[in-house]
């Protein structure tokens, strides 16, 4: 796991900005503290910060330089199957000087150049230049678990595991994104595009490749989409054993590190799971660490975590949140994450992961995306429940209807009321935005200029592409609206701790496998990830197998905004940090103080954003 920045030019000066470039880069050595190099010729530099996790030796570090001295690489991730490749690449002559992913990786790009890519087991973004030819290759995972950012500039194309280090070399380039922030201020969507806060910066997409060279540099759209969530795929029978076992295949394949190894476990399902079968693949559970968050004002988990926590006999413990300079972590926050963010739940994971490295772990596993791709939030309710009428399937529809009471805690009456609202809105074509309370507090002219981005539905179209409608929520979930969200937050909040994230639900094999099997499996019986939950048993506590409710992150925006930072969201509206840009109405402050007496929930959310939002201008922006 690593962190790189580079500069591929086609104005042979590089070696004259030296300086400049490593002093750009260092600001991700967090996301590579044991080791950082350099490589530099008149076309290509390149920065990489080494965070050891497989192979510890020096013959992992970074940039790595291939056998006949000809390729250079920066690797940002993981390679899950790099023993299997790597006895693959023995048999066709390749030697190796040590036992690193990287170096498999490397060698899988000469062997099979850019196909390399699609036999990877892993997260990743990483780039290859090619001395002789004076080229370069970029890479990232099917799913964008790893980051990777790039500027145009200059006849120089930049990128970057982070922003910070483009913004160094380039500080003009801090440039907002009205766009971006109007999208994020009134519906609550970010990294949902390439597009990012900074209005020329721009993030790789994910499930992408580009060879860059003289003759194709700057082109716009350059990049190769190599995955395609849409692919057709057999369908298979669901059988809990088979679904176990993937399970616990794919979970071992990310417990392979050479470094302390943690969990992060909540009273759900998605990281108990992820837990218990690490602790089934342990010689000794009772090794097996995991660290718990508990916010204040927030859903307490603590007697589902404390089943696991017996039933599987592990070492555990909870983190204490309660901290004195909870204003500066939120600070530091936004210095991990470059761009705003959308919630305090962001807060306790950063707090929950600092604690965890001051253990000396370097590795922890996480349950992100298991909702995404397993069909877990009530959401899915209404599209699963809608194509199990547009194929008949009626005694299954009339089944799940009675049993959804508990998990959505309604009646029948109610959704079925629900679903003919949502079938309504899908066929008017309706927007779909739930919370619209921010709209009344944004500039008139500010509106004018982008209210076209409020007719823009908030959930996907059912088009040729897709298999069914419920399918197309779990793809536009895995691709858009969501995931791409929660992987930047895990990664940087794990990073700038000096800490690797692993998410084994996003494991593109995994995902293959989960996405054969008919949609109606999803949601069986009523309960959400009905697969899942039907190939735990012996693995995890009947108390979390059957647990009906659906709790959030760990986090209230409601206990954050008027309770916690009050102070500080009052000295910000009174500010002139907003002046210049005349997004917001002039009554903020009487509409901050009447929310504050009644507890605006909606409200809370759009206050949470204007605070991040002021606080990334000071941070990021004017600073």
């Amino acid at each position: 796991m690593c962190g790189f920045f580079a500069v591929f030019s086609l104005k042979n000066n590089l070696k004259n900005i030296k300086k400049k470039v490593r002093e750009a880069s260092s600001y991700i050595n967090h996301r590579g503290p044991d080791h950082h190099g350099m490589y530099v010729d008149e076309d290509f530099c390149i920065n990489c910060y080494r965070l050891s996790i497989i192979d510890l030796s020096s013959d992992g570090n970074q940039p790595m330089i291939s056998m006949d001295n000809n390729f250079v690489i920066g690797f940002n991730g993981e390679i899950y199957n790099f023993s299997e490749l790597k006895t693959v690449l023995l048999s066709k002559g390749y030697k190796f000087r040590g036992n690193s992913d990287t170096e498999v990786l490397l060698n899988s790009f000469l062997e099979w150049g850019v196909e390399c890519v699609k036999k990877l087991r892993g997260m990743f973004s990483f780039v290859i230049y090619n001395k002789k030819n004076k080229n370069i290759f970029v890479f990232r995972d099917p799913l964008g678990i790893k980051p990777l950012y790039y500027i145009y500039k200059n006849s120089n194309f930049i990128i970057s595991s982070e922003i910070k280090p483009i913004l160094n070399l380039y500080p003009e380039e801090k440039i907002v994104n009205e766009k971006i922030v109007f999208k994020y201020i009134t519906r609550g969507w970010v990294d949902d595009t390439e597009f990012t806060f900074f209005k020329n910066l721009n993030s790789f997409p994910a499930g992408s490749y580009m060879e860059l060279n003289s003759k194709n540099f700057e082109c716009e759209n350059s990049s190769v989409q190599y995955f395609n969530i849409n692919k057709h795929r057999k369908k298979i029978k669901f059988n809990p054993v088979d679904f176990k076992n993937k399970l616990k295949e794919t979970i071992s394949y990310h417990l392979i590190a050479d470094a302390p190894l943690a969990f992060t476990l909540s009273g759900g399902l998605d990281s108990s799971t992820i837990t218990a079968f690490s602790s089934v693949l342990s010689e000794n559970s009772s090794k097996i660490k995991a660290f718990t968050v508990l916010p204040p004002d927030t859903n307490d988990e603590s007697s589902w975590v404390n089943d696991i926590v017996s039933y599987l006999g592990i070492e555990h413990e909870y983190i204490d949140t309660d901290v004195a300079n909870i204003f500066e972590v939120f600070d530091r926050v936004i210095d991990a994450q470059d761009e705003p963010f959308l919630s305090s739940n962001v807060l306790y994971q950063f707090i929950l992961r600092k604690k965890i490295s001051e253990y000396g772990y370097k590795v922890i596993l996480v349950g992100e995306g298991a909702d995404e791709l397993l069909g877990g939030y009530k959401r899915f309710v209404n599209p699963y429940l809608s194509t199990l009428k547009k194929e008949n399937a009626d005694d299954i529809f009339k089944d799940n209807v009675e049993k959804f009471t508990v998990f959505l805690n309604k009646s029948k009456s109610d959704i079925m009321n629900s679903l003919s609202e949502y079938e309504k809105m899908v066929c008017l074509n309706h927007h779909g935005q739930e919370n619209m309370s921010a709209y009344n507090l944004i500039d008139s002219e500010f509106y004018q200029k982008f209210n076209n981005l409020l007719n823009v539905p908030s959930y996907p179209k059912k088009d040729n592409k897709h298999e069914n409608r419920f399918f197309s929520h779990i793809f536009y979930h895995l691709t858009e609206r969501d995931l791409p969200y929660v992987l930047r937050m895990e990664d940087r909040n794990s990073m700038f701790n000096n800490i690797e994230a692993r998410v084994p639900f996003l494991d593109i094999d995994l995902i293959d496998f989960i996405l054969s099997h008919d949609f109606k499996e999803f949601m069986k019986t009523g309960f959400n990830k009905s697969m899942l939950r039907n190939s735990l048993d012996g693995i995890l506590p009947e108390s979390v197998i059957n647990r009906k409710d659906k709790s959030p992150r760990p986090g209230n925006n409601v206990h954050f905004v008027y309770k916690l930072f009050k102070p500080q969201i009052k000295k910000l509206i009174n500010s002139d940090i907003f002046a210049k840009f005349k997004w917001f109405t002039n009554d903020l402050i009487l509409n901050y103080e009447n929310d504050a007496i009644t507890l605006n929930e909606q409200r809370a959310e759009f206050w949470f954003r204007f605070y991040s939002l002021g606080r990334w201008l000071e941070l990021k922006i004017n600073n």
